[in-house]
């Protein structure tokens, strides 16, 4: 590229001789990661030559922050230990404290769901003995000490994808397609928990002993807990944004101990103490195809 850069130089030196007749001004400019040669004709006045340089010298500048911004580095990160899960019973814990992140029996399934922000029913290609396989794993994340929620979590997402495929050689890719899910829905006499007015010191989902509380926390991450609850993919219909407090009684055992929820018993008591309710539907998800992975060694 360089040589062919060197070989068409000679157009410029026309200006600078004053000869420029009717060649043409070289243009370099950067188009998906290469350089493209655009002549310029009838270019007769070197001073309209030169401001069409520094033109494309900045436009070239500002090609490469715009890409820079949009294709962030991989952070650096160290894997302190990855393996197959020696714990006896179905407690999953995970720990994320900045850079820090660890899990202690947790599924290949919601491994993968984390990793690639998808919902746990929405991956194909792998069997169910395949995505019950549990792991325990700790890895250090380098992050700047003062980090947006967002790209905190897409590091995150970015690191885990590059550890599962060099542990596991997965390759997979992302498709959307129409599916089956479960829509919550506000129910007729309309909702009957509050909305979180102040931000929060902290949010989330507690489920244990056969309840469920939504502290300061949206209705998409309500919809993708509930997913793990009824063993289908759930979305959220209710048309509410931000954050609300929601205090739950399950009908059956708590999924997390590996029964699920009866949808439509679920639904019922959504309705009764939350004004929510539970429909069959259909929607397009973002799925995860599993192509190959490696696990016999696991």
């Amino acid at each position: 590229r360089f040589r062919e850069t060197r070989r068409k130089a000679h157009v410029l030196r026309h200006f600078r001789s004053g000869k420029s007749r009717e060649c043409s001004l070289l243009h370099t400019i950067v188009e998906q990661g290469r350089l493209y040669f655009i002549l310029w004709n009838e270019v007769s006045n070197r001073r309209e030559a030169k401001m069409r340089i520094a033109a494309v010298a900045l436009g070239m500048a500002a090609a490469v922050v715009s890409t820079s911004a949009q294709t962030p580095a991989m952070p650096m990160y160290r894997v302190d230990n990855f393996a197959p899960s020696t714990a006896t019973g179905r407690a999953v814990t995970v720990h994320l404290n900045h850079g820090d992140l660890t899990a202690q029996n947790i599924s290949l399934r919601m491994l993968l769901a984390d990793a690639f922000a998808i919902q746990p029913d929405a991956i194909f290609g792998l069997d169910s003995a395949a995505l019950e396989r549990h792991f325990d794993f700790r890895i250090a994340i380098e992050l700047p000490e003062h980090m947006e929620r967002g790209a905190e979590t897409d590091a995150r997402h970015r690191v885990l994808q590059a550890v599962i495929a060099d542990r596991l050689k997965l390759v997979a890719h992302t498709k959307v397609e129409d599916l089956p899910v479960l829509a919550i829905q506000v129910a007729e006499g309309g909702i009957k928990f509050h909305f979180v007015t102040e931000h929060p010191d902290s949010s989330g989902i507690n489920i244990a002993n056969n309840r469920l509380n939504l502290d300061a926390d949206s209705m998409s991450h309500l919809a993708h807990d509930l997913d793990d609850q009824v063993g289908r993919i759930v979305v959220d219909r209710t048309g509410l944004k931000g954050n609300y407090e929601l205090d739950l009684t399950l009908p059956g055992s708590n999924g997390r101990s590996g029964a699920h929820q009866d949808w439509a018993a679920l639904s019922k008591n959504m309705e009764q103490q939350a004004g929510l309710t539970l429909v069959e539907t259909t929607a397009p998800i973002q799925t995860l195809v599993v192509e190959h992975a490696e696990l016999a060694a696991w």
